[in-house]
Protein backbone atom coordinates (compact mmCIF):
# COMPACT_ATOMS: atom_id res chain seq x y z
CA UNK A 1 0.00 0.00 0.00
CA UNK A 2 1.67 3.30 -1.13
CA UNK A 3 0.77 6.96 0.63
CA UNK A 4 -0.15 9.04 -2.41
CA UNK A 5 1.74 12.12 -3.82
CA UNK A 6 -0.97 14.59 -2.58
CA UNK A 7 -1.30 13.47 0.57
CA UNK A 8 2.78 13.60 1.46
CA UNK A 9 3.36 16.92 -0.05
CA UNK A 10 0.35 17.96 2.24
CA UNK A 11 1.99 16.50 5.15
CA UNK A 12 5.45 18.23 4.20
CA UNK A 13 3.81 21.70 4.28
CA UNK A 14 2.52 20.81 7.60
CA UNK A 15 5.20 21.85 9.72
CA UNK A 16 5.40 25.13 7.88
CA UNK A 17 1.31 25.73 8.58
CA UNK A 18 0.94 28.96 10.05
CA UNK A 19 -1.32 32.44 9.78
CA UNK A 20 -0.91 33.60 5.75
CA UNK A 21 -2.88 36.38 3.70
CA UNK A 22 -5.37 35.39 1.57
CA UNK A 23 -6.80 36.35 -1.71
CA UNK A 24 -10.23 38.12 -2.29
CA UNK A 25 -13.12 36.46 -3.17
CA UNK A 26 -12.96 37.61 -6.50
CA UNK A 27 -14.24 40.32 -8.97
CA UNK A 28 -16.53 39.14 -11.42
CA UNK A 29 -19.72 39.35 -11.29
CA UNK A 30 -22.71 36.69 -10.79
CA UNK A 31 -25.88 35.66 -8.57
CA UNK A 32 -27.96 38.21 -10.25
CA UNK A 33 -26.79 41.42 -8.18
CA UNK A 34 -27.89 45.20 -8.88
CA UNK A 35 -25.46 47.19 -10.29
CA UNK A 36 -23.63 49.29 -7.68
CA UNK A 37 -22.94 48.16 -3.81
CA UNK A 38 -25.66 46.10 -2.73
CA UNK A 39 -27.08 42.58 -3.09
CA UNK A 40 -30.28 42.22 -4.56
CA UNK A 41 -33.33 41.26 -3.24
CA UNK A 42 -33.58 38.37 -5.65
CA UNK A 43 -30.60 37.07 -4.60
CA UNK A 44 -31.79 37.14 -1.14
CA UNK A 45 -34.63 35.45 -1.38
CA UNK A 46 -32.67 32.67 -3.11
CA UNK A 47 -30.37 32.37 -0.79
CA UNK A 48 -32.87 32.30 2.39
CA UNK A 49 -34.58 29.48 1.01
CA UNK A 50 -31.41 27.63 0.45
CA UNK A 51 -30.49 28.42 4.09
CA UNK A 52 -33.68 27.11 5.37
CA UNK A 53 -34.06 24.04 3.46
CA UNK A 54 -30.48 23.27 5.26
CA UNK A 55 -32.26 23.69 8.78
CA UNK A 56 -34.06 20.98 7.97
CA UNK A 57 -33.28 17.01 9.54
CA UNK A 58 -31.30 15.24 7.36
CA UNK A 59 -32.49 11.72 5.81
CA UNK A 60 -30.91 8.71 6.24
CA UNK A 61 -29.16 6.90 2.77
CA UNK A 62 -27.93 3.39 3.00
CA UNK A 63 -24.37 3.61 2.25
CA UNK A 64 -24.49 -0.08 0.30
CA UNK A 65 -25.39 -3.78 0.58
CA UNK A 66 -26.18 -5.54 3.91
CA UNK A 67 -23.93 -6.94 5.76
CA UNK A 68 -23.42 -9.28 9.30
CA UNK A 69 -22.29 -7.56 12.36
CA UNK A 70 -20.98 -11.19 13.70
CA UNK A 71 -17.66 -9.95 11.23
CA UNK A 72 -16.25 -7.92 14.08
CA UNK A 73 -16.61 -10.23 16.87
CA UNK A 74 -13.73 -11.24 18.26
CA UNK A 75 -11.53 -8.42 16.34
CA UNK A 76 -8.95 -5.82 17.86
CA UNK A 77 -9.84 -2.70 16.78
CA UNK A 78 -7.22 0.16 17.36
CA UNK A 79 -8.90 4.03 17.64
CA UNK A 80 -7.67 7.59 17.35
CA UNK A 81 -8.72 11.09 16.05
CA UNK A 82 -6.80 13.66 14.78
CA UNK A 83 -6.90 15.58 18.37
CA UNK A 84 -8.82 14.31 21.20
CA UNK A 85 -8.82 18.24 22.41
CA UNK A 86 -11.77 18.59 19.63
CA UNK A 87 -14.50 17.84 21.40
CA UNK A 88 -16.69 16.46 18.02
CA UNK A 89 -13.68 13.95 17.23
CA UNK A 90 -13.47 12.98 21.27
CA UNK A 91 -16.87 11.92 21.31
CA UNK A 92 -17.13 10.22 17.77
CA UNK A 93 -14.35 7.98 18.98
CA UNK A 94 -15.83 7.30 22.33
CA UNK A 95 -19.55 6.15 20.54
CA UNK A 96 -17.35 4.13 18.29
CA UNK A 97 -16.01 2.14 20.97
CA UNK A 98 -19.18 1.65 22.40
CA UNK A 99 -20.59 0.37 19.73
CA UNK A 100 -17.48 -2.08 18.83
CA UNK A 101 -17.86 -3.36 22.29
CA UNK A 102 -21.58 -4.20 22.05
CA UNK A 103 -20.87 -6.20 18.95
CA UNK A 104 -17.96 -8.15 20.86
CA UNK A 105 -14.68 -6.16 19.22
CA UNK A 106 -12.09 -5.41 21.39
CA UNK A 107 -11.55 -1.80 20.78
CA UNK A 108 -8.06 0.34 22.21
CA UNK A 109 -8.07 3.87 22.00
CA UNK A 110 -5.02 6.28 21.99
CA UNK A 111 -5.54 9.84 22.78
CA UNK A 112 -3.27 12.60 21.28
CA UNK A 113 -3.07 16.52 21.18
CA UNK A 114 -2.94 16.95 17.24
CA UNK A 115 0.67 16.15 17.03
CA UNK A 116 1.98 13.96 13.54
CA UNK A 117 4.25 12.45 16.03
CA UNK A 118 1.71 11.27 18.12
CA UNK A 119 -0.47 9.65 15.42
CA UNK A 120 2.72 8.07 14.02
CA UNK A 121 2.81 6.67 17.71
CA UNK A 122 -0.86 5.49 17.51
CA UNK A 123 0.01 3.47 14.36
CA UNK A 124 3.30 1.94 15.89
CA UNK A 125 0.78 1.24 18.92
CA UNK A 126 -2.15 -0.28 16.29
CA UNK A 127 0.59 -2.74 14.70
CA UNK A 128 2.34 -3.68 18.27
CA UNK A 129 -1.42 -4.58 19.19
CA UNK A 130 -1.64 -6.90 16.24
CA UNK A 131 -4.67 -4.66 15.16
CA UNK A 132 -7.23 -5.68 12.70
CA UNK A 133 -8.72 -2.47 11.61
CA UNK A 134 -7.17 0.98 12.81
CA UNK A 135 -9.88 3.46 12.79
CA UNK A 136 -8.78 7.22 12.37
CA UNK A 137 -10.98 10.27 13.05
CA UNK A 138 -11.35 13.96 11.79
CA UNK A 139 -9.67 13.37 8.50
CA UNK A 140 -5.62 12.84 9.77
CA UNK A 141 -4.08 13.22 6.46
CA UNK A 142 -2.31 10.28 5.63
CA UNK A 143 0.89 11.36 4.51
CA UNK A 144 1.83 12.70 7.58
CA UNK A 145 2.12 9.42 8.72
CA UNK A 146 3.03 8.01 6.08
CA UNK A 147 5.96 5.11 6.23
CA UNK A 148 4.23 3.91 9.89
CA UNK A 149 0.51 2.98 7.63
CA UNK A 150 2.59 1.53 5.08
CA UNK A 151 3.87 -0.88 7.94
CA UNK A 152 0.74 -1.48 9.53
CA UNK A 153 -1.07 -2.05 5.86
CA UNK A 154 2.29 -4.76 5.57
CA UNK A 155 1.36 -5.93 8.87
CA UNK A 156 -1.97 -7.08 7.63
CA UNK A 157 -3.88 -3.65 9.38
CA UNK A 158 -6.82 -2.19 7.60
CA UNK A 159 -6.93 1.50 7.45
CA UNK A 160 -10.08 3.65 7.75
CA UNK A 161 -9.91 7.55 7.98
CA UNK A 162 -12.76 9.66 8.99
CA UNK A 163 -14.58 12.57 7.53
CA UNK A 164 -11.71 11.64 4.89
CA UNK A 165 -13.87 12.84 1.51
CA UNK A 166 -13.26 16.58 -0.33
CA UNK A 167 -9.84 15.13 -1.90
CA UNK A 168 -9.27 12.91 -4.72
CA UNK A 169 -6.07 11.36 -3.33
CA UNK A 170 -7.19 8.07 -1.15
CA UNK A 171 -4.09 6.12 -1.52
CA UNK A 172 -3.03 4.19 1.75
CA UNK A 173 -6.55 3.91 2.67
CA UNK A 174 -8.88 0.63 2.85
CA UNK A 175 -12.11 2.78 3.54
CA UNK A 176 -13.01 6.08 4.15
CA UNK A 177 -16.19 7.79 5.29
CA UNK A 178 -17.63 11.45 4.28
CA UNK A 179 -18.71 14.75 5.95
CA UNK A 180 -19.83 17.64 3.85
CA UNK A 181 -17.23 20.44 5.19
CA UNK A 182 -17.81 21.84 1.48
CA UNK A 183 -21.20 22.14 1.35
CA UNK A 184 -21.84 23.58 5.30
CA UNK A 185 -19.16 26.37 4.18
CA UNK A 186 -21.44 27.55 1.09
CA UNK A 187 -24.69 27.70 3.33
CA UNK A 188 -22.77 29.57 5.95
CA UNK A 189 -21.90 32.19 3.14
CA UNK A 190 -25.59 32.52 1.75
CA UNK A 191 -26.46 32.96 5.51
CA UNK A 192 -24.05 35.94 6.01
CA UNK A 193 -24.90 37.27 2.94
CA UNK A 194 -28.97 37.43 4.18
CA UNK A 195 -27.56 38.30 7.25
CA UNK A 196 -25.93 41.52 5.85
CA UNK A 197 -30.02 42.48 4.09
CA UNK A 198 -27.61 43.80 1.35
CA UNK A 199 -24.60 45.07 2.53
CA UNK A 200 -21.67 43.25 0.71
CA UNK A 201 -20.04 40.89 2.08
CA UNK A 202 -16.15 41.35 3.73
CA UNK A 203 -15.19 37.82 5.02
CA UNK A 204 -12.33 36.10 6.92
CA UNK A 205 -11.75 32.54 6.82
CA UNK A 206 -9.99 31.18 9.27
CA UNK A 207 -8.89 27.74 8.59
CA UNK A 208 -6.56 24.33 8.60
CA UNK A 209 -4.60 22.58 5.88
CA UNK A 210 -3.72 19.42 8.72
CA UNK A 211 -7.11 18.24 8.10
CA UNK A 212 -8.02 16.88 5.38
CA UNK A 213 -11.22 19.49 4.79
CA UNK A 214 -9.12 22.28 5.38
CA UNK A 215 -8.37 23.02 1.49
CA UNK A 216 -11.85 22.05 0.49
CA UNK A 217 -13.35 24.51 3.04
CA UNK A 218 -11.41 27.82 1.80
CA UNK A 219 -12.26 27.07 -1.99
CA UNK A 220 -15.93 26.34 -0.85
CA UNK A 221 -15.96 29.77 1.16
CA UNK A 222 -14.37 31.59 -2.13
CA UNK A 223 -15.88 29.77 -4.87
CA UNK A 224 -20.08 30.68 -2.81
CA UNK A 225 -18.62 34.45 -2.26
CA UNK A 226 -17.86 34.67 -5.80
CA UNK A 227 -21.52 32.82 -6.62
CA UNK A 228 -23.77 34.84 -4.23
CA UNK A 229 -22.10 38.38 -4.69
CA UNK A 230 -18.97 38.57 -6.53
CA UNK A 231 -19.11 42.12 -7.85
CA UNK A 232 -19.75 43.23 -4.62
CA UNK A 233 -17.82 40.56 -2.01
CA UNK A 234 -14.74 39.14 -1.27
CA UNK A 235 -12.79 37.52 0.78
CA UNK A 236 -10.25 39.73 2.29
CA UNK A 237 -7.98 37.53 4.12
CA UNK A 238 -7.24 33.49 4.57
CA UNK A 239 -5.28 32.65 8.05
CA UNK A 240 -4.15 28.82 7.93
CA UNK A 241 -3.42 27.48 11.82
CA UNK A 242 -2.38 24.14 12.12
CA UNK A 243 -4.41 21.89 14.33
CA UNK A 244 -2.29 21.33 17.44
CA UNK A 245 -2.17 25.48 17.55
CA UNK A 246 -5.62 26.13 17.55
CA UNK A 247 -6.33 26.80 20.93
CA UNK A 248 -2.96 29.17 21.33
CA UNK A 249 -3.01 30.77 18.23
CA UNK A 250 -6.49 31.19 16.95
CA UNK A 251 -7.49 34.15 19.36
CA UNK A 252 -4.64 36.85 18.31
CA UNK A 253 -4.63 36.00 14.96
CA UNK A 254 -8.15 36.70 14.28
CA UNK A 255 -8.16 39.75 16.71
CA UNK A 256 -4.83 41.06 14.22
CA UNK A 257 -6.64 40.55 11.46
CA UNK A 258 -9.92 42.27 12.52
CA UNK A 259 -7.98 45.31 13.65
CA UNK A 260 -5.91 45.81 10.43
CA UNK A 261 -8.76 45.67 7.78
CA UNK A 262 -12.27 47.39 9.45
CA UNK A 263 -13.92 46.28 6.55
CA UNK A 264 -14.12 42.52 7.55
CA UNK A 265 -17.81 41.81 8.71
CA UNK A 266 -17.71 38.27 8.95
CA UNK A 267 -15.55 35.53 10.03
CA UNK A 268 -15.95 32.00 8.51
CA UNK A 269 -14.28 29.34 10.57
CA UNK A 270 -13.70 25.51 8.99
CA UNK A 271 -13.62 23.83 12.14
CA UNK A 272 -15.52 24.59 15.29
CA UNK A 273 -12.90 23.10 17.19
CA UNK A 274 -11.62 26.81 16.90
CA UNK A 275 -15.14 28.52 16.78
CA UNK A 276 -15.06 29.73 20.36
CA UNK A 277 -11.07 31.35 19.87
CA UNK A 278 -12.28 32.92 16.53
CA UNK A 279 -15.08 34.06 18.84
CA UNK A 280 -12.61 36.21 21.48
CA UNK A 281 -10.52 36.71 19.15
CA UNK A 282 -13.85 39.05 17.48
CA UNK A 283 -14.57 40.49 21.10
CA UNK A 284 -10.29 41.03 21.51
CA UNK A 285 -10.89 43.30 18.63
CA UNK A 286 -13.84 45.06 20.24
CA UNK A 287 -15.67 44.30 16.71
CA UNK A 288 -18.98 42.81 18.13
CA UNK A 289 -20.34 43.87 14.95
CA UNK A 290 -18.59 41.05 12.85
CA UNK A 291 -20.67 37.42 12.86
CA UNK A 292 -18.89 34.27 12.87
CA UNK A 293 -19.78 31.21 11.37
CA UNK A 294 -18.40 27.35 11.50
CA UNK A 295 -19.02 24.04 10.74
CA UNK A 296 -18.26 20.93 12.76
CA UNK A 297 -21.51 21.00 15.34
CA UNK A 298 -19.98 20.18 18.57
CA UNK A 299 -22.19 20.86 21.60
CA UNK A 300 -19.59 22.99 23.70
CA UNK A 301 -19.61 24.99 20.42
CA UNK A 302 -23.40 24.87 19.73
CA UNK A 303 -24.25 26.07 23.83
CA UNK A 304 -22.76 29.54 23.27
CA UNK A 305 -25.06 30.15 20.88
CA UNK A 306 -28.61 29.16 23.13
CA UNK A 307 -30.42 32.46 24.49
CA UNK A 308 -27.61 34.55 21.56
CA UNK A 309 -29.67 35.72 19.27
CA UNK A 310 -28.13 38.39 18.21
CA UNK A 311 -24.06 36.57 19.48
CA UNK A 312 -21.43 36.58 17.58
CA UNK A 313 -21.91 33.06 16.75
CA UNK A 314 -24.34 32.44 14.62
CA UNK A 315 -24.07 29.23 13.10
CA UNK A 316 -22.44 25.83 13.65
CA UNK A 317 -23.37 23.76 10.52
CA UNK A 318 -22.28 19.76 10.68
CA UNK A 319 -23.19 16.34 11.10
CA UNK A 320 -24.55 14.02 14.28
CA UNK A 321 -21.34 13.16 15.66
CA UNK A 322 -22.74 9.84 16.45
CA UNK A 323 -23.55 9.28 12.59
CA UNK A 324 -20.27 10.09 12.08
CA UNK A 325 -19.60 6.56 14.44
CA UNK A 326 -22.13 4.50 12.77
CA UNK A 327 -20.57 5.59 9.46
CA UNK A 328 -17.02 4.68 10.82
CA UNK A 329 -18.88 1.62 11.98
CA UNK A 330 -20.15 0.67 9.05
CA UNK A 331 -17.12 0.50 7.07
CA UNK A 332 -14.77 -1.69 9.64
CA UNK A 333 -18.01 -4.53 9.11
CA UNK A 334 -17.78 -4.04 5.64
CA UNK A 335 -14.07 -4.74 5.59
CA UNK A 336 -13.73 -7.44 8.34
CA UNK A 337 -16.48 -9.30 6.93
CA UNK A 338 -14.62 -9.37 3.43
CA UNK A 339 -16.76 -7.36 1.55
CA UNK A 340 -15.71 -3.53 -0.32
CA UNK A 341 -15.76 -0.99 1.10
CA UNK A 342 -18.78 1.52 0.52
CA UNK A 343 -17.35 4.57 -1.95
CA UNK A 344 -16.87 8.26 0.25
CA UNK A 345 -20.12 9.86 -1.76
CA UNK A 346 -22.31 6.80 0.12
CA UNK A 347 -20.59 6.96 3.07
CA UNK A 348 -21.43 10.39 3.67
CA UNK A 349 -22.80 12.05 7.20
CA UNK A 350 -25.15 14.24 6.28
CA UNK A 351 -25.08 17.93 7.53
CA UNK A 352 -27.43 19.95 9.61
CA UNK A 353 -27.51 24.03 9.63
CA UNK A 354 -27.89 25.28 13.12
CA UNK A 355 -28.61 28.83 13.97
CA UNK A 356 -29.43 30.42 17.49
CA UNK A 357 -32.81 29.95 16.90
CA UNK A 358 -32.67 26.31 16.94
CA UNK A 359 -29.64 25.50 19.18
CA UNK A 360 -31.61 24.09 21.72
CA UNK A 361 -32.65 21.47 19.92
CA UNK A 362 -29.17 19.98 19.65
CA UNK A 363 -28.46 19.97 22.80
CA UNK A 364 -29.62 17.12 25.51
CA UNK A 365 -31.08 18.74 28.89
CA UNK A 366 -27.52 18.46 30.73
CA UNK A 367 -26.09 19.88 27.28
CA UNK A 368 -25.07 16.44 25.71
CA UNK A 369 -25.73 15.88 22.25
CA UNK A 370 -28.91 15.31 21.57
CA UNK A 371 -29.91 13.13 18.55
CA UNK A 372 -33.30 13.79 17.71
CA UNK A 373 -31.84 17.00 15.94
CA UNK A 374 -31.00 14.29 13.78
CA UNK A 375 -33.66 12.20 13.40
CA UNK A 376 -33.39 10.28 16.80
CA UNK A 377 -33.01 7.02 16.71
CA UNK A 378 -33.86 6.37 13.09
CA UNK A 379 -30.94 6.46 11.41
CA UNK A 380 -28.96 4.10 13.93
CA UNK A 381 -31.76 1.67 13.65
CA UNK A 382 -31.37 1.60 10.00
CA UNK A 383 -27.25 1.20 10.38
CA UNK A 384 -28.33 -1.62 12.80
CA UNK A 385 -30.86 -3.13 10.34
CA UNK A 386 -28.02 -3.03 7.59
CA UNK A 387 -25.74 -4.62 9.61
CA UNK A 388 -28.30 -7.71 10.98
CA UNK A 389 -28.12 -5.88 14.47
CA UNK A 390 -30.48 -5.43 17.15
CA UNK A 391 -32.29 -2.03 16.69
CA UNK A 392 -32.86 -0.09 19.76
Amino acid sequence: MVIGVTALACALALAGCSSSGGGSGGSGGSGGNAAGTQVSQATLTKLKTAVSDAEKVPQFTAPGDSVDVSAIKGKTIYAFPINNEIDTCNHQVATYKQLGEEFGAKVITFSNSGSPDQWATGVKNAIAAHADVLAMFCGIIPGAIGPQLTSAAKAGVKIIDGNYNETNDYSGLDAVTGVETAEGMKTSVDAAVVALAGKPLHALMVTSSSVIQGPAATAAVKSEVKADCGDVCTVDKTIDIPVQNWTSDTTNQVSSALLADPKINAVFVAFDGMATFAVTGVQQAKRDDVKVYAWGASATTIQTMVGHDDGILQADVGPSVAWDAYAEMDQTIRLLAGEPAASPDKELVPNRFWVPATAKGFLTSSGGYNEEGYGGKAYQNAYRTLWNAPTL
